[in-house]
């Protein structure tokens, strides 16, 4: 992980794929915000997109529990492996 001088919008803006997985239902990424033609990944078990989201990009709202499993295992590994290193 590196620093870097990228505001939020700059990164929301340019990405092709934005993935958003906030545990709070305050948390909104402003749809107008986000590239047109993107894809929006909701990995909350909130929205953490605000309304119109799918008018602009392809939204995924939700994701499995199988996938947030093997997402969080995978988590997990990464970070045993960097505290090896």
């Amino acid at each position: 992980v590196e620093e870097t001088e990228v505001t939020q919008d700059e990164a929301l803006a340019a990405a092709d794929i934005v993935i958003a997985g906030v545990p709070h239902p305050k948390f909104k990424i402003e749809a107008s915000k986000v590239k047109p033609g993107a894809i929006a990944v909701n990995f909350s078990q909130f929205s953490n997109f605000g309304e119109g989201i799918e008018e602009h990009t392809t939204f995924v709202p939700a994701i499995g529990k199988v996938t947030i499993a093997m997402l969080e295992r995978n988590l997990h590994r990464l970070h045993m492996a960097s505290e090896a290193a």
